[in-house]
């Protein structure tokens, strides 16, 4: 807002300075131009805050899911295990403890597998999310230095066109 007061009372100087109309009008577009760029820096700082959030959310949901996941995998063990302990003992021969346990280790690395891969994924999208945010801050940044780069340089224009000729600042 500060911007803006000081934008006005620049051109109300340079009107008064003899600049005209065109003065005022060319003034007020660099004005308008500059504090646009300035507010698509953080219009663009926000969207990158907003992507980032949004991939946090999904790696919570990758890690939920690989937990769901490995609990099937968990589940699905100890049901082989029941049916081969079922299958042994119907036929009479017993059981087989080692494949029994070749099953429990089978299906404790699926399960473990599971939630390695979704912990992977998650923390692919974390890192996402914090260039989102470093993509964003730096876009808003740039933004304000062209704006201001943009005023600077109309002000300047207008104070080579319009400024008195008597040799210096008065």
């Amino acid at each position: 807002m500060a911007t803006l007061m000081t934008m006005a009372a620049a051109i109300g100087t340079g009107v008064g300075a003899g600049g005209g109309l065109g003065t005022l009008l060319s003034l007020g577009s660099a004005a308008i131009g500059g504090v646009a760029q300035i507010q698509a820096g953080s219009q663009a700082a926000a969207a990158g805050r907003f992507a980032a959030e949004q991939q946090r959310s999904q790696a919570q949901q990758e890690r939920a899911s690989a937990e769901r996941e490995g609990a099937e995998e968990r589940r699905q063990g100890r049901l082989l295990q029941s049916k081969a302990r079922a299958a042994g003992a119907a036929s009479g021969g017993g059981m087989d403890v080692n494949a029994l346990g070749d099953i429990a280790s089978e299906s404790e690395r699926r399960a473990l597998t599971a939630i390695w891969g979704g912990e992977e994924r998650a923390r692919g999208l974390e890192t996402g999310a914090q260039v989102s945010v470093l993509e964003g801050e730096q876009r808003r940044k740039a933004s304000r230095i062209e704006g201001f780069g943009t005023m600077l340089s109309s002000g300047a224009s207008w104070y080579s066109n319009y400024a008195p000729r008597s040799g210096g600042l008065t």
